[in-house]
């Protein structure tokens, strides 16, 4: 059994950031996008602002900007 490990989209991005936006709890987000917890999780702590104006928030852009500069 292997398991496929795909990248989140900006469009996922985008979802996530409105729910974060909404309130929604990491564990309905990974269930409304189907995938695991953990991977909100991780996106969440590897892309959310640190300092500057927008510390303490996730935005979408920001975050697939950081991912491709990573990779």
């Amino acid at each position: 059994m292997t398991k496929n490990y795909t990248q989140l989209s900006l469009i996922q991005r985008y979802q996530i950031e409105v729910f974060i936006k909404a309130g929604m709890k990491q564990k309905k987000i990974a269930e409304n996008r189907g995938v695991n917890p953990s991977t909100i999780s991780r996106e969440l702590k590897r892309n959310t602002a640190q300092r500057g104006r927008t510390a303490g928030t996730y935005r979408a852009t920001n975050a697939h900007s950081r991912t491709e500069q990573r990779h």
